[in-house]
């Protein structure tokens, strides 16, 4: 019971901080604060509490991501970053377009997504391109499919996670584009054993619909 709470409490912390913000917002007197605004601000919150629990379980030996000697890893690591990044966007691109040919959006809302696009460039850029994938990469990689592998399979656990990550994004249209992308997410932190590829894979691939978006507004 004590390891399906642990997997859950990333998710409800997110949950409660997600909550938490526009009722902050509306007391603080905050007002025309739209959606991509209040998901940046969870993410932005999230952040130090999620790093705080990564750090207990790397303490208790829980991380699965061993330190590594900077020296042999640096120049090697740094081309990967990018690579993640780059193929970010190229999964993005190519998945949209088979979404687009089974005209998904036709028959069903994406309505969430375009209220995240109807903010300024600024907080798409900041907000959804990198703080949103820190913060979600942090909680469904780092610490929910970390956590899980304690009591599941590593296959188990990359099925789970992702279909975890897909839920909880909240509609059909990106349920379906969020659980390939972390299936990838989760096999590049296994593989990988460190946090930044699935981060800049993430980044890569939210910047990339960012700027899809901006150039066919």
């Amino acid at each position: 019971m004590r390891d399906y709470l642990a997997i859950a409490a990333p998710l409800l912390l997110h949950m409660l901080i997600s909550e938490a913000v526009p009722i902050l917002a509306a007391a603080l007197g905050v007002t025309g604060a739209d959606s991509a605004w209040m998901t940046t601000m969870t993410a932005l919150a999230v952040l130090p509490f999620a790093y705080k629990m990564y750090c207990a379980d790397r303490k208790r030996g829980c991380c699965a991501a061993p330190e590594r000697t900077p020296q042999t890893v640096r120049l090697p690591r740094l081309a990967a970053l990018a690579l993640c990044f780059v193929a970010g966007g190229i999964l993005n691109l190519a998945w949209s377009r088979v979404l687009a040919w089974l005209r998904l959006t036709e028959h069903f809302s994406n309505q969430v997504q375009e209220q995240l696009f109807a903010s300024t460039v600024l907080v798409q850029i900041l907000g959804l391109g990198i703080l949103v994938p820190v913060a979600e990469e942090l909680i469904f990689r780092v610490l929910i499919y970390t956590r899980m592998k304690r009591i599941l399979s590593v296959r188990q656990s990359v099925f789970f996670s992702a279909l975890l990550f897909a839920v909880y994004h909240g509609n059909l249209v990106q349920m379906i584009f969020a659980f390939p992308l972390a299936l990838v997410l989760a096999l590049l932190y296994e593989r990988g054993r460190f946090a930044g590829y699935p981060i800049a894979f993430h980044i890569g691939a939210n910047l990339t619909a960012v700027l899809v978006n901006f150039l066919l507004a």
